[in-house]
């Protein structure tokens, strides 16, 4: 089962490096995958865009690791996901990943005795064991914290969603997905409304770098790529409310 490891405890940190010390000692067989250690701050709503996007590119069954430096003085949970497991801080975090489904079950896994680390590997231990019998382990939290995920609106022939995702300044990540946007823009071309600026026209064709155009990721949400000049004139900002209409 391979392990992954997405964190924002920052690259070259020490407690990246224990961590990962502490994983390739205790269990030598895994292979483990940084999926990145720059997730900011805080920050669960980029960690569960980075998940969702992510979890595609993994065969089943794995084992994810999504922890953020002010999760780790909270209890620590581990759910099933499409057949892949996560560990993550009690955070709301399962919710947003699942799009508010509640996970079938949800068990506590941090001991008192142990570091947060310890606790993860002994989860992994138990999983690799035997997953049937993961509920002789821990206890399953009864109500966790729940949070609500960033839901596109569709219309005819348009829909409003946000941008959740921002690299390079030139493209934008989006938190719609491929089904949702065919049944609300029926169209090669639509047009990006954003509050105080002139409609931004893009097309699923790309031409030349001065066009702006779209397509789809691996995991089929919406990724918005913008010419140059485009990205230099307008703002975005992550989580920035945005509306497409079908041109």
């Amino acid at each position: 089962m391979k392990v992954s490891l997405l964190t924002d405890f920052g690259e070259g940190s020490l407690r990246l490096a224990y961590w990962k010390a502490k994983i390739h000692s205790s269990l030598r067989e895994v292979q483990l995958v940084e999926l990145s250690n720059q997730l900011a701050s805080g920050d669960i709503n980029e960690a569960s865009v980075y998940i969702k996007n992510l979890l595609p590119a993994f065969d089943a069954p794995a084992f994810h690791i999504i922890l953020q430096e002010n999760d780790l003085s909270k209890d620590l949970v581990v759910f099933c996901y499409k057949t892949q497991y996560i560990v993550c801080a009690n955070n709301g975090l399962p919710f947003l990943v699942m799009d508010d489904q509640q996970p079938e079950t949800l068990y506590k896994i941090s001991q008192e005795s142990e570091t947060a680390i310890e606790s993860i590997i002994n989860c992994y231990k138990n999983l690799l064991q035997d997953e049937e019998k993961i509920a002789e382990h821990y206890s399953e939290i009864s109500t966790p914290v729940q949070k609500i995920p960033l839901k596109p609106i569709p219309q005819s022939g348009q829909i409003q969603a946000n941008i959740v995702l921002i690299q390079n300044k030139q493209l934008l990540l989006t938190n719609i997905l491929k089904n949702s946007f065919y049944q609300s823009i029926i169209s090669d071309q639509f047009e990006l409304m954003i509050d105080r600026f002139d409609p931004i026209v893009f097309s699923s064709e790309f031409s030349s770098s001065s066009l702006d155009h779209y397509s789809f990721n691996d995991a089929e949400y919406l990724q918005l790529h913008l010419s140059e000049s485009t990205s230099k004139e307008i703002p975005f900002y992550y989580y920035q409310s945005i509306k497409l209409k079908a041109k």
